[in-house]
């Protein structure tokens, strides 16, 4: 449905469910927040997950 959405917006960028997670826990970490607090946030059982989701230093 995301998919859909962002293609009938216009929005050329491949996006799904999964972006919104990804921005969040790059926008907790890029304001000082715990990479453990973000796996938290996310359910993740490991903060090795939570590393795949951060898209700091990826511009």
């Amino acid at each position: 449905m995301v998919r859909r959405r962002a293609v009938a917006a216009g929005i050329e960028t491949k996006i799904g469910n999964r972006t919104f997670c990804a921005t969040g826990i790059t926008a907790h970490l890029k304001d000082g927040g715990t990479l453990d607090h973000a796996a938290a946030m996310a359910k993740h059982a490991s903060t090795c997950t939570t590393q795949l989701y951060d898209r700091r230093g990826r511009d």
